[in-house]
């Protein structure tokens, strides 16, 4: 299943963009906890490469959580690739409504760098980026001891470095993220699009006109000292 996920995500990559890429969206964490003291752990992989997470509720209300986003995506037939590193932590509140609805609004900051290269028709394009990231997501989700599904309309701001010169881009991400199993542990998948709003550029060259606006990831998810009512 990983090899298969990996193939798709890599033909996501080159099919999507003909410059080199300069942002790809991770998989959003969206925890929906149920009480205080939960636990949570995920691995996903797809588009945005390997994305482990964590989120922890400190009390019946605040929540925590750090997010990690890895990748090397490489062509077969040319020089093309994309290597990213990224790691953002965030805080959050959370409420129950009823038994089985959770609402959540979370925000944090996120660090990391990509490098890319892309062969289009007639030029070679490649990038290489250090990057900081601001995110705000409100969330509502239903959810049992065998499943759980959310939405999640995420906000980013993007600034971007590159030459010595910063770029800045945002972006709305909807996201629909679903489980399925038992009370400790689940099948997750997640599926989103990222919709450029606005970018702001001190030259004529706006180097954040390309990145994947797909998020589409499978994995699995861990829960701890989760007591759903």
């Amino acid at each position: 299943m990983k090899t298969i996920i990996k193939i798709i995500a890599i033909a996501i990559f080159f099919l999507t963009t003909g410059c080199a890429i300069t942002y790809v969206p991770n998989t959003v964490n969206t925890p929906m906890f149920s009480n205080k003291g939960e636990i949570q752990a995920s691995a996903y992989v797809g588009s945005s490469g390997f994305d482990p997470q964590l989120a922890y509720a400190v009390s019946d209300h605040i929540g925590i959580m750090a997010n990690g986003s890895f990748a090397n995506h490489k062509s077969d037939s040319t020089t093309d690739y994309e290597k990213h590193k990224f790691g953002e932590i965030g805080i959050g509140y959370y409420t129950k409504n009823g038994n089985n609805m959770t609402i959540e609004f979370f925000g944090g900051f996120g660090l990391g760098e990509i490098k890319s290269r892309s062969d289009a028709w007639l030029f070679t394009d490649e990038s290489d980026i250090k990057s900081n990231r601001f995110f705000l997501q409100p969330a509502v989700g239903v959810s049992n001891t065998n499943g759980m599904f959310s939405f999640t309309p995420r906000f980013v701001v993007y600034n971007a470095t590159r030459n010595n010169i910063t770029y800045s881009r945002s972006f709305i991400e909807p996201t629909i993220t679903g489980r399925v199993g038992f009370n400790n542990i689940m099948f997750t998948g997640q599926l989103g699009y990222s919709f450029s709003l606005f970018s702001t550029s001190p030259t004529k060259d706006d180097y954040l006109l390309d990145y994947n606006p797909l998020i589409i990831s499978i994995g699995i998810h861990l829960a701890l000292n989760r007591h759903p009512e």
